[in-house]
This record gives structure tokens, sequence and C-alpha cells, in this order.
């Protein structure tokens, strides 16, 4: 009840304050910089605790606040020369296959299970339009490309630590080691186009 509580404060105070561009900017470095911490930062409704599933319930957390108060902020109240909206690349398909996995869930017996995963499923479109709406230019993939390494200095230097302490498969910030390397792997081919980019020079 607290967490809902702080939710409906927190959404529309979030929004607001996305309405200002050096706000949005920051919104959008803490919704990318904090994305490994997540499951710590987040509030589990209904919980199956021993479902092994991606999210064991109707997870909330202060990254999807972050990710709401960008979009909605882009969307209200864009910058000096950019669209209101426009049609992200891979929308549409992303859109049919969330429709796909509602008609699987409306078909499954029991259903929370897969409620569960559409939850996630919308929070990932969320988010993934709010970095579309966001990033528009060099500016904003600056933002973005130092957020994901600040992620991977802290993530390096935690598991290191890990390491030293006696973790044979280090799991950094995440519930598990895979997961670690699989964020590594999703972020490392931004990093290739960042140093191959035409980014200021301080950043590459």
């Amino acid at each position: 009840m607290i967490g809902l509580a702080v939710f409906a404060v927190a959404i529309p105070a979030c929004i607001l304050a996305c309405c200002w561009w050096c706000v949005r900017d920051w919104a959008f470095f803490g919704m990318i910089a904090l994305m490994p911490l997540v499951e710590k930062l987040a509030i589990n409704f209904d919980s199956h605790f021993w479902y092994r599933g991606t999210t064991r319930g109707f997870e909330f957390s202060i990254v999807d606040i972050l990710a709401i108060g960008v979009l909605a902020g882009s969307l209200l109240r864009p910058k000096p020369g950019e669209k209101r909206w426009f049609w992200p690349a891979s929308i549409a398909l992303m859109i049919f296959f969330f429709a796909f996995a509602c008609v699987n869930v409306g078909y499954s017996t029991p259903k929370i299970f897969g409620l569960f995963e559409l939850s996630k499923m919308a929070r990932g479109l969320i988010f993934f339009l709010a970095a579309a709406m966001f990033v528009r230019g060099n500016r904003e993939l600056t933002i973005l490309v130092l957020a994901l390494c600040l992620d991977a200095i802290f993530e390096g230097a935690l598991g290191l630590k890990q390491k030293l302490s006696g973790n044979y498969r280090v799991p950094g910030t995440l519930d598990d080691p895979n997961s670690l390397s699989m964020y590594l792997c999703t972020i490392a081919p931004i990093f290739v186009a960042a140093v191959n980019s035409d980014l200021p020079r301080f950043v590459r």
C-alpha cells in the first residue's frame, strides 16, 4: 500500500519535472544507469517467489517511473525543432508480438504467470518508447553512452571485488551471473559503435 501511494505521487511528479529539458536529461541518464539495479529498486505485487520465470510478480520500480516521465515529457514538451511523435523502427513488430502473447495468455491456464510476463513486456515497450522519443541526436546519444559506461565500470569493479571475495561466478548487482554476462554482451556493441562514431573525443 505504501508503494502504491508513492507511485501515485511519484509518476505525476516525474512527468511534470520531465517537461523541463534539463530534468529530462538527468531522468534519462538515471533510467539507463539504474537498469542493472532494477531488481533491487522494484516492488513486486502478487509475488510468487518460487516461480522460475523472468519475473515473479507484477513488478514496478524507480526505473519505470523515470521511463514514464521521460516518455510523457518528450511527448508533452518536445525540444525546439523536434516532432512530438514519430513511428520508431520495429515498434509495429513489438506491438504485434505483444498482441500475439496476449492471445496466448488468454487461452492458457493458469493465466497468472502469463500475466506476469505480459506486464514485463509492457514495461519494456514503455522503456523502448521513452528511449526512442528522447534520443534524437548526438547529445542524447552521449548521455546514453556515458550512462552505460558508468554501469560497465561499476559492474566491473563490483565483479572484481566479488571475485577477490571468493565468488566463483560473479553476479555483480544482478540476481544471476548469467544475467550479468547477458547485460554486458548487450551493451558491448553500443560501445563498439560509439568508439567508431563522431561523438565527442572524450566520450569515445
